[in-house]
């Protein structure tokens, strides 16, 4: 018994001193640092309402605390602060090699990045148990699930391609210039009626439907925004998967009605298109195809500019990687 209470006390003495022991940091380029959050800040930041919470749907609360039945915005802040967890020191050191490599990429090309890019392990309970990295703030966070079964040069290029997302949100001015590479240019928040907009998913790297690109079709012209919802508006928590149970991606028509774009609906549903290359040839035309990540222009922007960092040649649209460099280096 005493052997079991010793032990006991030497666990409890490690978990508090890991607990105040506070941030610790690594130089990520001349200009910016990054952060490895202990429990209580990542608590602090990950509860923080900014856009994304703003944006959250009924279904993105429901699916993410994986239950049949609604979710109040006071339930769901307390459910993400339990889901935190601290840095372990092999995790610290991994990362830390990762930016000593990104590092000078970043700094060849002039990059403006917030002083501080801060990481925050999860539980995954987050977002539902998926395995899926994703930013909010000046933040990127990271899944126990995803740390653990990933393989280190993998890691290194999503850790990049998170870095993309906070570049974005940190410079509005060179997202519009890196969107509109894409075919996409800004928009008012486009409104969904309450059906849709309760099923409406969120991506944390950009939660909102505020970008829009005119493609053609059949030889006419039409106006789409890219929309993440729910096939199935309720969601099963006997199947899991958080949000990804029933994910849907599609290219949601527009039109603009007395200054705004509003959907265009068609017997009660919004007008939906499959952004195949046979449907609408013109949409890949315009994004090109250095990636399938396409389910908005933050992820394709930040493919692209994994590929940038990476000097990935033999690409089929080059043109999209120097115009990026161009835009990012700039002053």
């Amino acid at each position: 018994m005493r052997v079991l209470f010793l032990a006991l006390s030497l666990i409890f003495t490690s978990c508090n001193a890991q607990n105040n022991s506070g941030p610790v940091n690594a130089q990520l380029t001349s200009r910016t640092q990054i952060i490895f959050a202990d429990s209580i800040l990542a608590a602090k930041i990950i509860s923080t309402e900014d856009t994304y919470l703003k944006a959250v749907s009924a279904y993105d609360r429901s699916a993410i605390m994986q239950l049949a039945t609604p979710v109040t915005q006071e339930v769901f802040i307390r459910h993400l602060k339990r889901n935190v967890l601290n840095w372990p020191e092999n995790e610290i050191k991994k990362f830390s090699a990762f930016a000593k490599k990104i590092g000078p990429r970043l700094d060849a090309l002039n990059i403006n990045l917030p002083k501080e890019i801060i990481l925050i392990k999860t539980t995954a309970g987050d977002i539902g148990g998926a395995d899926a990295p994703y930013t909010r703030q000046n933040a990127i966070m990271f899944s126990r699930p995803t740390l653990d079964k990933t393989p280190d040069s993998i890691m290194a290029n999503i850790l990049v391609h998170e870095i993309a997302h906070v570049y974005s949100r940190h410079n509005k001015d060179k997202r519009t210039e890196l969107y509109n590479i894409f075919g996409f240019r800004p928009s008012y928040t486009i409104k969904l009626p309450k059906e849709w907009d309760d099923r409406r998913i969120s991506n944390p790297d950009a939660p909102l439907l505020n970008t829009i690109m005119d493609v053609q079709k059949e030889g006419k012209s039409i106006t789409v925004t890219p929309l993440i919802y729910a096939r199935n508006p309720v969601y099963d928590p006997s199947k899991g998967g958080g949000v990804f149970q029933s994910f849907t991606f599609q290219l949601m028509q527009v039109e603009e009605k007395e200054g705004k774009w509003q959907a265009v609906f068609m017997d009660g549903n919004p007008v939906l298109l499959s952004p195949s290359p046979k449907t609408l040839p013109d949409f890949w035309r315009q994004i090109g195809k250095n990636t399938n990540y396409i389910i908005n222009p933050e992820e394709i922007m930040a493919s692209n500019f994994q590929l940038l960092v990476n000097k990935k040649s033999g690409l089929p649209n080059p043109e999209i990687i120097e115009k990026m460099e161009k835009i990012i280096s700039e002053k």
